[in-house]
């Protein structure tokens, strides 16, 4: 969805996750290859990649409307700018905290959470 259409990207995921109700979900953080149509368009302004904080935002979104049972869910893959674990439903409060924290103060995605590669 890029910035543009970040909420409507999390909500709508959300939506066909609660549909699908999987066992395991992990999170990826895009990555662009050199090669690809899509990093022309980030080059030419077509696409704009979620900052690090927008990042955190689309995954608290995703959070909040996910109604999952005994889920695994994984944000913690190298691409990712904050690893996160827990189980659903149990910990998605926890988790949801976690980001609001990081929300209600951005300045702590500075140095401490990059990603790892």
């Amino acid at each position: 969805g890029g910035q543009e259409r970040s909420e409507e990207h999390a909500r709508e995921t959300a939506k066909v996750l609660n549909e699908m109700s999987p066992d395991y979900l992990g999170l990826l953080t895009l990555l662009l290859d050199e090669e690809t149509p899509i990093n022309d368009w980030v080059r030419d302004n077509r696409f704009k990649l979620l900052s690090p904080i927008e990042a955190v935002q689309e995954t608290y979104w995703l959070l909040e409307d996910l109604n999952l049972q005994n889920c695994m869910f994984r944000s913690n893959h190298a691409s990712n700018y904050l690893a996160l674990a827990g189980n659903l439903p149990e910990d998605q409060k926890l988790l949801m905290d976690e980001l609001r924290q990081i929300l209600d103060r951005p300045e702590f995605m500075s140095g401490r959470y990059n990603r790892r590669l």
